[in-house]
């Protein structure tokens, strides 16, 4: 059996045996030619008495689902990793190496854990306040109460379950990288170079305040005490994933220090934010290696002509 989808359409042929007559005369389509049951056709290589068209559209056809998983057993995979590795942890047995793999996945599991706990917690509550709600004999007053509690409940579990829904999206691999920030003063002048300072020293209090390490690899400083250019390494945790939209270009609109009349300047400066790059071990073969030597030519003797002066590995 032969199977060609077509449009929206899946069509099916097959082979008709040589001894099963045909019931009618009428026109068939074969291979979407109409024909009137003569020999066989270019388009087709076989006679239309031996085609079987069976029609099936997609909304007949089986389709394959892919298995959903709700919230609820993600947050118990969540959670149920979580005491895996804080088991692990407390455990005693792991490797240096496996034990700076489980704790940075520990720490990255540890906010979401948090939520999750809060969320079960709510439903908890929520459910007992429902309870209560049902119960006959409760009198007015406290119904009342329950209502209202009820009701703020329902709004923080909601709240609850959008940022754990938050927390569960993939993140970028590079988020939890350390930082390269570059600073460049662009047009304005001296005004440029000042306004550059100014985001430098912000950056450096900001990371203060997380505490990251901020450490500057190279400044280029004006007379005024403003920055042409400034970088540096801002090390911490998820420093990457907070500074890593800040590139761009800034701009200010200010009465500068350098302006004596009183008049407003625009200026810009333009900031660069990499992630840094992680140690690499590369491994090179020999084999692969190719070494060129080079001497001097010229009249100087012996001692030139022999000396390789200059090395080429390609």
């Amino acid at each position: 059996m032969l199977q060609r989808a077509t449009g929206r359409r899946l069509l099916l042929r097959a082979v008709r045996p040589a001894d099963v007559p045909r019931q009618d005369s009428s026109p068939v389509a074969c291979d979407g030619v109409s024909c009137d049951g003569g020999p066989p056709s270019p388009v087709s290589p076989l006679s239309c008495y031996d085609h079987i068209l069976l029609e099936m559209t997609l909304g007949d056809a089986p389709r394959y689902e892919e298995p959903t998983v709700s919230l609820d057993e993600s947050l118990s995979r969540v959670l149920d990793r979580f005491a895996e590795l804080r088991d692990a942890l407390g455990s005693g047995t792991l490797t240096p190496e496996a034990f700076a793999e489980c704790s940075k996945e520990f720490a990255e599991l540890e906010p979401i854990a948090g939520e999750i706990e809060a969320l079960q917690a709510a439903r908890r509550e929520q459910a007992e306040v429902a309870e209560l709600l049902q119960d006959g004999g409760v009198d007015a007053e406290m119904k009342a109460l329950a209502e209202e509690e009820h009701a703020r409940l329902e709004e923080a579990i909601q709240a609850l379950e959008h940022r754990v829904q938050r927390l569960l999206l993939p993140k970028d691999e590079a988020d939890a990288r350390n930082a390269i920030l570059e600073v460049r003063a662009g047009t304005g002048g001296e005004e440029a170079a000042l306004f550059a300072a100014d985001l430098f020293l912000m950056y450096q209090r900001y990371a203060a305040l997380h505490g990251w390490r901020f450490e500057v690899m190279e400044a280029s400083e004006t007379p005024l005490g403003g920055f042409k250019e400034a970088i540096a390494n801002v090390t911490g945790r998820n420093v990457f994933a907070r500074l890593k939209f800040e590139s761009g270009v800034h701009r200010v609109q200010r009465v500068p220090m350098t302006e004596a009349q009183g008049r407003i300047h625009t200026s810009a400066a333009t900031v660069a934010v990499l992630p840094e790059a992680e140690d690499v071990d590369v491994h090179i073969d020999e084999g692969d290696l190719r070494v060129d030597v080079f001497r001097a030519s010229g009249a100087g003797g012996q001692h030139v002509n022999r000396t390789e002066s200059a090395v080429r590995i390609t």
